[in-house]
């Protein structure tokens, strides 16, 4: 079973309308493709996802990801998405999952262009990469490791490699532990 303090980050205060005051909102663009919601998560506005900044286990101070991004199995990954949606979901919103291959594999980043910068294609990237191989602004403190994603047919799971951006299928069964960052579709 799992622990309920897969997010340590404290939920979002909710304001009643009577104290809503109207101020200019600073529109924060991370990466020339992240617009920062203000809330400990980025929409990208290429894929119009909305993404967790921090890994689970990890939470949001200060402007960065702090402390350790926790391992799960892909089960526990799962249960934790389903867990953290039961218990009042996160920034206002209770359709958190995990990403599909292709969602994830959109948040790699090749800082040296090759195969290509924003590179989807499951391929590794090439030549003098920074690593981890996701844009640090939007994403600050990723673990260089393997990320969960969806389930690929009944027995296997995709995950990527945040070292080098490669992609590739597990056992969904597999007891090596993996990271995990949500995801939500978008408005």
């Amino acid at each position: 079973m799992l622990a309920l303090d897969i997010i340590t980050q404290p939920l979002p205060n909710t304001t009643s309308a009577s104290q809503i005051t109207t101020a200019a909102v600073e529109t924060i663009l991370l990466g020339n493709r992240y617009l920062y919601n203000n809330d400990a998560t980025v929409t990208d506005l290429i894929t119009d996802l909305q993404w967790m900044r921090f890994s689970l286990g990890q939470k949001w101070e200060n402007g960065t990801c702090v402390g350790e991004a926790k391992t799960y199995t892909w089960e526990e990954a799962k249960q934790a998405a389903e867990l953290i949606n039961k218990h009042g979901g996160y920034a206002g919103y209770q359709d958190w999952r995990l990403p599909t291959i292709d969602e994830l594999k959109s948040l790699v980043y090749c800082s040296s262009g090759q195969p290509k910068t924003w590179n989807d294609t499951g391929k590794e990237c090439e030549g003098d990469y920074a690593n981890p191989t996701i844009d640090s602004g939007a994403f600050p403190n990723t673990p260089s490791s393997w990320f969960w994603s969806v389930a690929y047919g009944t027995n296997y799971a995709w995950h990527v490699y945040f070292y080098d951006g490669y992609a590739h299928y597990i056992s969904r069964f597999s007891s090596y532990p993996h990271r995990v960052r949500l995801v939500r579709s978008g408005q």
